[in-house]
């Protein structure tokens, strides 16, 4: 939902939340937001100060290094990359119970 214009491009009131657990994960989210935000990856490339060419490589899923670059991408989408925090009580050993953690979390238990 656009609300006004930045540098002639749309801007959005908000950010979408996406879970990204690989780079297939990644290019799509980016080539689906994009899409949904009506952005060419020309316009993307502009506002994230990227050439176009690494908008093109993220959204073919070409693994990058380039944090800075591969989040001001993020950035001029809107989407905000999510970080799950560490479960309490160490690393993971077998299943989890992944919206439980949420869960925990969201109410400020987590950790403790």
């Amino acid at each position: 939902m656009a609300v006004g214009t930045l540098m002639g491009e749309p801007v959005v009131d908000e950010l979408t939340r996406k879970y990204m657990p690989t780079f297939g994960y990644v290019a799509a989210a980016i080539r689906n937001q994009r899409a949904v935000l009506g952005l060419t990856v020309d316009q993307v490339s502009r506002i994230a100060d990227v050439p176009a060419l690494f908008v093109e490589n993220l959204e073919q899923a070409v693994p990058t290094r380039d944090m800075k670059a591969l989040f001001a991408v993020f950035s001029a989408v809107r989407i905000h990359a999510l970080a799950i925090p560490p479960l309490p009580g160490g690393p993971i050993r077998g299943n989890i119970d992944l919206d439980a953690h949420l869960a925990t979390y969201a109410r400020g238990e987590a950790n403790r």
